[in-house]
């Protein structure tokens, strides 16, 4: 198993799943956010050297993890 830790942005095609992770995990029945804004958030995260900071785990082309 190749589990490598990557930056988010490098995977695009992964932002909405890891809102939705990130959401169930942490705000959901809070009324306070949405995987939607969440994701928003998550794209922000674009410059490897600053905060806002976004990785995921990969397993070969699958996320595992954010």
């Amino acid at each position: 198993m190749d589990i490598r830790v990557v930056h988010l942005f490098e995977f695009p095609e992964h932002r909405a799943a890891v809102a939705g992770w990130i959401y169930d995990e942490f705000w959901s029945g809070q009324g306070r956010h949405s995987p939607a804004s969440l994701e928003v958030r998550l794209k922000e995260a674009q410059d490897v050297g600053a905060i806002p900071l976004s990785l995921l785990a990969l397993c070969g082309q699958t996320p595992v993890g954010p």
